[in-house]
């Protein structure tokens, strides 16, 4: 009883090990690059040192302006 358990298990082990997905039938979406559009501007901190006191300032680089005064930090 256990040599057939066995042999039915090396079976099914080795059936399902030879069924593979031929790379034909995958399918991959291609994302254009030229659909994708920022929506949000890009803003960061930049940091200067004057007189030994640290400031810091907001920027917007998406349209390359200042966007408020210099804050101490």
């Amino acid at each position: 009883m256990t040599r057939k358990l066995k042999l039915l298990t090396m079976s099914i082990i080795t059936l399902f090990s030879l069924v593979t997905i031929p790379a034909s039938s995958v399918e991959v979406e291609v994302i254009q690059e030229d659909l994708v559009e920022p929506q949000a501007d890009i803003i960061d901190w930049l940091f200067e040192t004057r007189n030994g006191v640290l400031y810091k300032r907001k920027y917007n680089f998406t349209k390359d302006r200042w966007e408020g005064p210099w804050i101490r930090v």
